[in-house]
């Protein structure tokens, strides 16, 4: 990547309560105008978890240059965390596929532009399918799997990248791939 512009500020709170982040940009024509980046908790949770996190949304806001979908984003982001965060991700996505009614299908999933009023659902399905996606290619061809999709389709993107014939296949597989 291109070095940056301009730096990202950071605004770093420490305290004893749940750690958590937040990084905004603002996109124009293929650039990125602007980030700032707030991350807040004990400082163990932020260098292992929450930082890595963050910095994850920067990396993808240069590489993709536009907002990225929310599952991949934040799914993404959750790959960069510590061993501890991605097991608790793990086990949320397999309550919430045992909970009726609860998981959210990939093909509505995938098209996703706001995060719904269950956002847990969204961060561990979307974690869970990214690391699945990762498992079968490696980090390069999800990126330009994401890439492609958004210019060309998802199911046009799971046929090219991951040679499944449609978004249902892949949740399928995915499923198959969490029972085993």
């Amino acid at each position: 990547m291109n070095p940056w512009p301009e730096p990202c500020p950071v605004k770093v709170l420490i305290s004893l309560d749940g750690a958590g982040g937040a990084t905004s940009f603002a996109f124009d024509q293929g650039q990125v105008l602007s980030q700032e980046m707030q991350v807040e908790g004990p400082l163990d949770r932020i260098l292992v978890s929450v930082l890595p996190h963050e910095i994850t949304h920067t990396v993808f806001a240069y590489y993709f240059r536009t907002p990225v979908p929310r599952w991949a984003d934040e799914g993404g982001c959750v790959l960069s965390e510590d061993d501890l965060e991605k097991q608790r991700h793990d086990s949320m996505t397999r309550d919430i596929l045992s909970t009726p009614g609860r998981k959210i299908p990939l093909r509505r999933l995938f098209t996703m532009t706001k995060y719904p009023n269950d956002v847990m659902v969204l961060y561990a399905e979307g974690f869970s399918v990214s690391e699945y996606l990762v498992s079968l290619g490696g980090r390069p061809t999800f990126l330009a799997f994401v890439a492609y999709a958004m210019n060309y389709g998802w199911d046009n993107a799971v046929k090219a990248y991951y040679r499944f014939n449609s978004i249902e296949e892949l949740e399928e597989r995915w499923i198959a791939y969490l029972r085993n």
